[in-house]
């Protein structure tokens, strides 16, 4: 349940239930892309899946460029690397993006455990923008 806490103060907070369903879509996004790609155009029900899919990569990778802009690299210091939004929701390789317990202010070039957040929780807020889920 920690790893779905949400900071209230950022205005990006969504409802608990919306923001675990947006969080499933952005996790599912790889596989997302590659159904989108294989899927071929017999039936009509493959047609409005690929529609669906293809609404749906589009709302994440939209989000995304505009979370790597916003986060992607700290304003203090020009050393810290890059990072991909849609990382952050990698349940197993997004805790990599952090090491608070290991944290050296001069080794350290990962982004900062409160900016993986913010992150994670704008591009969630923005992509259930871009699927129309929220005003």
């Amino acid at each position: 349940m920690a790893g779905n806490y949400q900071i209230k103060r950022t205005g990006y907070a969504l409802p608990h239930n919306l923001y675990m369903q947006v969080k499933y879509i952005i996790r599912d996004y790889p596989a997302m892309r590659r159904e989108r790609d294989m899927l071929s155009l017999r039936t009509e029900q493959d047609s409005e899946r690929y529609a669906l899919l293809c609404r749906r990569v589009a709302a994440i990778e939209c989000a995304a460029e505009i979370v790597s802009a916003a986060y992607g690299v700290k304003r203090r210091r020009d050393d810290v690397e890059a990072f991909s939004a849609l990382e952050a929701f990698d349940e197993e390789n997004g805790l990599a993006y952090f090491r608070y317990t290991l944290y050296d202010p001069e080794k350290d070039r990962e982004p900062s455990y409160m900016t993986w957040r913010r992150c994670r929780q704008m591009l969630a807020y923005l992509v259930a923008q871009q699927l129309n889920f929220i005003q």
